[in-house]
Protein backbone atom coordinates (compact mmCIF):
# COMPACT_ATOMS: atom_id res chain seq x y z
CA UNK A 1 0.00 0.00 0.00
CA UNK A 2 1.43 3.77 -0.80
CA UNK A 3 -0.14 6.87 0.16
CA UNK A 4 0.42 10.28 -2.14
CA UNK A 5 3.05 12.58 -0.77
CA UNK A 6 1.39 15.60 -1.63
CA UNK A 7 -1.36 16.55 -2.83
CA UNK A 8 -1.97 -12.48 -2.80
CA UNK A 9 -3.53 -28.77 -5.50
CA UNK A 10 -4.03 -28.83 -9.23
CA UNK A 11 -2.53 -31.84 -10.38
CA UNK A 12 0.50 -32.26 -9.91
CA UNK A 13 3.27 -33.28 -7.22
CA UNK A 14 4.14 -30.58 -5.88
CA UNK A 15 2.14 -26.99 -5.97
CA UNK A 16 3.43 -23.85 -5.48
CA UNK A 17 5.69 -21.19 -5.04
CA UNK A 18 8.30 -20.29 -1.81
CA UNK A 19 9.61 -17.35 -0.59
CA UNK A 20 7.83 -14.21 0.87
CA UNK A 21 4.96 -12.70 0.02
CA UNK A 22 3.96 -8.90 0.80
CA UNK A 23 1.15 -7.15 -0.11
CA UNK A 24 1.76 -3.00 -0.10
CA UNK A 25 -0.06 0.38 -0.27
CA UNK A 26 1.00 3.79 -0.64
CA UNK A 27 -0.05 7.30 0.49
CA UNK A 28 -0.50 10.88 -0.80
CA UNK A 29 0.05 13.70 1.69
CA UNK A 30 -3.28 16.41 0.17
CA UNK A 31 -4.98 14.41 -2.50
CA UNK A 32 -5.37 16.31 -6.09
CA UNK A 33 -2.92 19.00 -4.37
CA UNK A 34 -5.72 20.49 -2.34
CA UNK A 35 -4.08 22.78 0.28
CA UNK A 36 -6.86 22.24 2.42
CA UNK A 37 -6.61 18.44 2.73
CA UNK A 38 -8.96 15.69 1.69
CA UNK A 39 -12.41 15.54 1.99
CA UNK A 40 -12.58 11.57 1.92
CA UNK A 41 -10.30 8.90 2.61
CA UNK A 42 -10.06 7.68 -1.43
CA UNK A 43 -8.31 4.31 -2.31
CA UNK A 44 -7.66 3.04 -5.45
CA UNK A 45 -6.84 -0.78 -5.72
CA UNK A 46 -6.64 -3.20 -8.18
CA UNK A 47 -10.40 -5.37 -9.03
CA UNK A 48 -8.34 -8.50 -8.43
CA UNK A 49 -7.82 -7.27 -4.97
CA UNK A 50 -10.62 -8.61 -2.93
CA UNK A 51 -8.85 -8.69 0.55
CA UNK A 52 -8.15 -4.74 1.50
CA UNK A 53 -11.61 -3.23 1.02
CA UNK A 54 -13.35 -5.45 3.33
CA UNK A 55 -10.62 -4.71 6.01
CA UNK A 56 -10.70 -0.99 5.20
CA UNK A 57 -14.57 -1.44 5.15
CA UNK A 58 -14.78 -3.05 8.96
CA UNK A 59 -12.83 -0.43 10.49
CA UNK A 60 -14.66 2.55 8.77
CA UNK A 61 -18.09 0.74 10.39
CA UNK A 62 -16.26 -0.34 13.92
CA UNK A 63 -13.36 1.26 15.76
CA UNK A 64 -12.71 4.29 13.03
CA UNK A 65 -16.59 4.88 12.43
CA UNK A 66 -15.88 8.82 14.24
CA UNK A 67 -12.81 9.24 11.69
CA UNK A 68 -15.28 7.47 9.00
CA UNK A 69 -17.80 10.40 9.84
CA UNK A 70 -15.06 13.28 9.43
CA UNK A 71 -12.83 10.88 5.91
CA UNK A 72 -15.63 8.75 4.63
CA UNK A 73 -13.83 5.66 2.89
CA UNK A 74 -13.79 6.03 -0.97
CA UNK A 75 -12.98 2.90 -2.90
CA UNK A 76 -12.41 2.51 -6.47
CA UNK A 77 -10.52 0.00 -8.85
CA UNK A 78 -9.00 -0.81 -12.35
CA UNK A 79 -7.27 -4.11 -13.61
CA UNK A 80 -4.15 -5.30 -11.84
CA UNK A 81 -2.57 -5.06 -15.66
CA UNK A 82 -3.49 -1.33 -15.89
CA UNK A 83 -3.13 -0.07 -11.94
CA UNK A 84 1.08 0.93 -12.82
CA UNK A 85 -0.25 3.00 -16.26
CA UNK A 86 -3.42 4.43 -13.96
CA UNK A 87 -1.42 5.46 -10.86
CA UNK A 88 1.35 7.40 -13.34
CA UNK A 89 -1.39 9.28 -14.91
CA UNK A 90 -2.77 10.29 -12.02
CA UNK A 91 0.71 11.34 -10.13
CA UNK A 92 1.14 13.39 -13.69
CA UNK A 93 -2.41 15.34 -13.45
CA UNK A 94 -1.10 15.64 -9.43
CA UNK A 95 -4.55 13.74 -8.92
CA UNK A 96 -3.43 10.75 -6.79
CA UNK A 97 -5.93 9.14 -4.09
CA UNK A 98 -4.73 9.78 -0.59
CA UNK A 99 -4.28 5.44 -0.22
CA UNK A 100 -3.50 3.08 -3.28
CA UNK A 101 -1.98 -0.63 -4.15
CA UNK A 102 0.79 -1.09 -5.33
CA UNK A 103 1.35 -1.76 -8.95
CA UNK A 104 2.93 -5.10 -10.35
CA UNK A 105 5.99 -3.33 -11.02
CA UNK A 106 8.51 -2.32 -8.67
CA UNK A 107 10.23 0.27 -10.54
CA UNK A 108 7.06 2.82 -11.17
CA UNK A 109 6.92 2.94 -7.73
CA UNK A 110 10.37 3.95 -7.33
CA UNK A 111 9.76 6.82 -9.77
CA UNK A 112 6.69 7.99 -7.76
CA UNK A 113 9.15 8.06 -4.54
CA UNK A 114 11.85 10.15 -6.98
CA UNK A 115 8.76 12.36 -8.28
CA UNK A 116 8.36 13.23 -4.42
CA UNK A 117 4.34 12.40 -4.75
CA UNK A 118 4.13 9.49 -1.99
CA UNK A 119 4.94 10.07 1.90
CA UNK A 120 7.84 9.29 3.45
CA UNK A 121 6.55 6.49 5.94
CA UNK A 122 9.81 5.98 7.44
CA UNK A 123 9.79 9.89 8.81
CA UNK A 124 5.49 9.83 9.64
CA UNK A 125 5.41 6.59 10.99
CA UNK A 126 8.44 7.54 13.63
CA UNK A 127 7.20 11.18 14.28
CA UNK A 128 3.49 9.55 15.04
CA UNK A 129 5.73 6.87 17.34
CA UNK A 130 4.27 3.44 15.52
CA UNK A 131 6.91 2.35 13.04
CA UNK A 132 7.60 -0.41 15.61
CA UNK A 133 4.46 -1.86 14.77
CA UNK A 134 5.96 -3.00 11.17
CA UNK A 135 8.09 -6.01 11.19
CA UNK A 136 11.53 -5.17 10.50
CA UNK A 137 11.67 -7.87 8.01
CA UNK A 138 8.25 -6.46 5.81
CA UNK A 139 10.58 -2.78 5.90
CA UNK A 140 13.64 -4.28 4.37
CA UNK A 141 11.75 -5.93 1.75
CA UNK A 142 9.82 -2.18 0.99
CA UNK A 143 13.44 -0.92 0.74
CA UNK A 144 14.87 -3.30 -1.38
CA UNK A 145 12.07 -3.11 -3.90
CA UNK A 146 11.23 0.47 -3.79
CA UNK A 147 14.36 2.18 -4.34
CA UNK A 148 16.08 1.95 -0.92
CA UNK A 149 12.80 4.00 1.09
CA UNK A 150 10.67 2.74 3.28
CA UNK A 151 7.49 4.35 0.55
CA UNK A 152 5.13 2.17 0.62
CA UNK A 153 3.65 0.98 3.57
CA UNK A 154 3.07 -3.37 4.20
CA UNK A 155 -0.62 -4.31 4.26
CA UNK A 156 -0.20 -8.12 4.23
CA UNK A 157 3.60 -10.18 4.62
CA UNK A 158 3.28 -13.72 4.11
CA UNK A 159 5.88 -17.13 3.71
CA UNK A 160 4.71 -18.98 1.65
CA UNK A 161 5.23 -22.64 1.20
CA UNK A 162 4.78 -25.87 -0.85
CA UNK A 163 2.37 -28.51 -0.72
CA UNK A 164 3.43 -31.63 -1.58
CA UNK A 165 1.39 -35.50 -2.43
CA UNK A 166 2.27 -37.44 0.59
CA UNK A 167 0.70 -40.75 -0.96
CA UNK A 168 3.07 -40.34 -4.14
CA UNK A 169 5.76 -39.41 -2.15
CA UNK A 170 5.58 -42.83 -0.05
CA UNK A 171 5.18 -44.63 -3.15
CA UNK A 172 7.74 -43.85 -4.42
CA UNK A 173 9.99 -43.62 -1.45
CA UNK A 174 10.82 -39.72 -2.12
CA UNK A 175 12.06 -38.01 0.73
CA UNK A 176 10.77 -34.43 1.71
CA UNK A 177 13.52 -32.12 0.76
CA UNK A 178 14.97 -29.25 3.62
CA UNK A 179 17.06 -27.86 0.72
CA UNK A 180 17.44 -26.34 -2.48
CA UNK A 181 19.45 -27.98 -3.85
CA UNK A 182 17.32 -31.34 -2.79
CA UNK A 183 14.24 -29.87 -4.12
CA UNK A 184 15.48 -29.25 -7.62
CA UNK A 185 17.18 -32.98 -7.35
CA UNK A 186 14.01 -34.18 -6.26
CA UNK A 187 11.94 -32.16 -8.91
CA UNK A 188 14.39 -34.14 -11.66
CA UNK A 189 13.71 -37.99 -10.14
CA UNK A 190 9.95 -36.76 -10.31
CA UNK A 191 10.25 -35.63 -13.91
CA UNK A 192 12.04 -39.35 -14.74
CA UNK A 193 9.32 -41.22 -12.92
CA UNK A 194 6.93 -39.45 -15.45
CA UNK A 195 5.43 -36.80 -13.36
CA UNK A 196 5.01 -32.68 -13.52
CA UNK A 197 7.12 -31.67 -10.31
CA UNK A 198 5.74 -28.47 -9.89
CA UNK A 199 2.30 -27.14 -10.62
CA UNK A 200 0.29 -23.53 -10.01
CA UNK A 201 -3.20 -22.53 -10.86
CA UNK A 202 -3.24 -20.38 -14.13
CA UNK A 203 -6.12 -18.39 -13.17
CA UNK A 204 -3.55 -15.44 -12.63
CA UNK A 205 -0.07 -15.15 -13.24
CA UNK A 206 1.78 -14.61 -9.72
CA UNK A 207 2.13 -17.88 -8.76
CA UNK A 208 4.32 -19.08 -11.80
CA UNK A 209 6.17 -15.76 -11.99
CA UNK A 210 6.83 -15.94 -8.17
CA UNK A 211 8.76 -19.80 -8.30
CA UNK A 212 10.21 -18.39 -11.47
CA UNK A 213 11.59 -15.75 -9.44
CA UNK A 214 12.30 -18.03 -6.71
CA UNK A 215 14.30 -20.34 -8.61
CA UNK A 216 16.52 -17.55 -10.23
CA UNK A 217 16.78 -16.10 -6.62
CA UNK A 218 17.76 -19.46 -5.17
CA UNK A 219 19.96 -20.32 -8.26
CA UNK A 220 21.83 -17.42 -8.84
CA UNK A 221 21.95 -15.41 -6.00
CA UNK A 222 19.90 -12.86 -4.52
CA UNK A 223 20.59 -9.88 -6.18
CA UNK A 224 19.97 -11.39 -9.89
CA UNK A 225 16.09 -11.05 -9.21
CA UNK A 226 16.57 -7.45 -8.26
CA UNK A 227 19.00 -6.56 -11.32
CA UNK A 228 16.69 -7.62 -14.14
CA UNK A 229 14.37 -4.88 -14.09
CA UNK A 230 16.59 -1.81 -14.57
CA UNK A 231 17.98 -3.54 -17.50
CA UNK A 232 21.14 -4.29 -15.81
CA UNK A 233 20.51 -8.35 -16.49
CA UNK A 234 18.56 -10.15 -19.34
CA UNK A 235 17.59 -13.37 -18.77
CA UNK A 236 19.19 -14.85 -21.67
CA UNK A 237 22.58 -14.16 -20.41
CA UNK A 238 24.80 -17.41 -19.64
CA UNK A 239 24.59 -17.01 -16.24
CA UNK A 240 20.77 -17.15 -16.00
CA UNK A 241 20.39 -19.66 -18.17
CA UNK A 242 23.55 -21.50 -16.87
CA UNK A 243 22.73 -24.94 -14.35
CA UNK A 244 21.61 -24.05 -11.26
CA UNK A 245 24.31 -24.62 -8.64
CA UNK A 246 23.83 -24.68 -4.42
CA UNK A 247 24.12 -21.26 -2.83
CA UNK A 248 26.10 -21.42 0.81
CA UNK A 249 22.42 -21.01 2.67
CA UNK A 250 20.86 -23.89 1.96
CA UNK A 251 24.09 -26.63 0.52
CA UNK A 252 22.80 -29.64 -1.48
CA UNK A 253 23.88 -32.93 0.37
CA UNK A 254 25.16 -35.86 -1.39
CA UNK A 255 21.91 -38.05 -3.02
Amino acid sequence: MTTAHRPRLRRGLLTLVGAIGVTTLALAGCAGGSTSGPEALTFLKNAENTTTEPVLQALADGECAAQQEVLPLEVSSVPQADLDAQVQLLASQNGLPVMFSAGGNPAEGAKLWDQGVILDLDKALTDLGVKDKIAPGAISTIEKLYGGAFNFLPFQYNIEGIFYNTALFEENGWEVPTTWGELTALAADVQAAGYTPFSASGEQGWPLTRLVSGYLFRSLGGPSPISVPPATSVLTSPRSTTTPRPTSSSPARPR
